[in-house]
């Protein structure tokens, strides 16, 4: 290597560092390396992708949003979706999460879907916080590699819309089919659960105090 010379820049080195910050619940470094990987790819969709990400766990629900919109508008798969609509979940903006997971019902519908880039690879998904300051929570993780594991997620996602809205039975039913799906879920369910009764944007007291009494449930390994 000749002296002076400037090393290129390689985005995939960036998202692999902080890939593994994340995956060690280092979330505030992942901030800081996709910050500086989009200083010179602005456009890049896996940065914009995980730093929405990122912020969904540091509470920064507005710039979440704005980053996951720009990740999905370069990659619009299902993990991104998923993302979006709980950024746009945990801020209270249930139109666009209801108008999010029911497109990603439909386009699952289609045959031959779990063939397409639409639901590919390996996902990580960290906790979210239980409470203001809480980073312990997001050292846990669960990874989806099966389809069953993604709709299973997707459950979630549509059981914590309905029982932010007061609509229970429905919430049940949807958590229900999660745990049919992959029972191991458990813990990662209650922990949204906890999350949102907690950290999420208008949960009136009535629903706070039943989705913490659903997760101790779970923590007990009860039936729904």
């Amino acid at each position: 290597m000749r002296l002076g010379c400037r090393l290129p820049r390689f985005s995939g080195g960036y998202l692999l560092k902080a890939y593994i910050q994340q995956s060690n619940a280092d979330i505030a470094a992942a901030a800081t390396t996709l910050c500086q990987l989009l200083t010179f790819e602005p456009n890049n969709g896996s940065a914009h992708s995980n730093l929405g990400y990122c912020y969904l766990f540091t509470g920064q629900q507005e710039l979440a949003r704005k980053h996951l919109r720009l990740g999905r508008q370069y990659n619009p798969d299902m993990v991104n979706c998923l993302s979006l609509a709980e950024a746009c979940r945990m801020g209270g903006d249930t139109k666009e999460t209801s108008n999010l997971l029911d497109g990603m019902e439909r386009t699952l519908a289609i045959p031959g879907i779990e063939d397409e880039c639409f639901t590919g690879g390996e996902w990580l998904w960290n906790y979210l916080p239980e409470k203001a300051g809480d980073t312990e929570s997001q050292r846990n993780t669960i990874r989806c590699y099966t389809m069953d594991h993604k709709r299973a997620i997707l459950r979630i996602s549509q059981g914590m819309l309905k029982a932010g809205s007061g609509e229970y039975g429905p919430a049940l039913e949807k958590f229900r089919e999660c745990l049919k799906l992959e029972p191991l879920y458990r813990s990662f369910l209650a922990n949204k659960l906890r999350a949102t009764a907690v950290c999420g944007k208008n949960i009136t007291p009535e629903r706070q105090a039943w989705m913490q009494a659903v997760a101790a449930k779970l923590d007990d390994q009860e039936n729904l």
